[in-house]
């Protein structure tokens, strides 16, 4: 499996602090990608979710990938 080394997320603020912009017309509603091609894609709706909530949208770039834990369903047993 290839590893994503960098990922494109659009971040906002609310009451509470920073989180991940979501869009309810954006399949599974988060606003991220794996590559520019699909972060201009996005930006309609990015632009979209500043005006609906008046609050900045933000696009920011994670570039080191580094895997922390991974759960295999066919070789461990889920915990209770």
């Amino acid at each position: 499996m290839d590893l994503i080394e960098t990922l494109f997320v659009f971040v906002t603020e609310d009451d509470t602090g920073e989180g991940v912009a979501l869009n309810s017309r954006v399949p599974g509603g988060v606003l991220m990608a794996a590559d520019e091609a699909r972060v201009a894609r996005l930006w309609p709706y990015a632009m979209a979710t500043a005006v609906a909530s008046a609050r900045p949208v933000t696009l920011v770039r994670f570039d080191r990938a580094e895997v922390i834990r991974t759960y295999d369903p066919e070789r461990e047993i889920a915990p209770p």
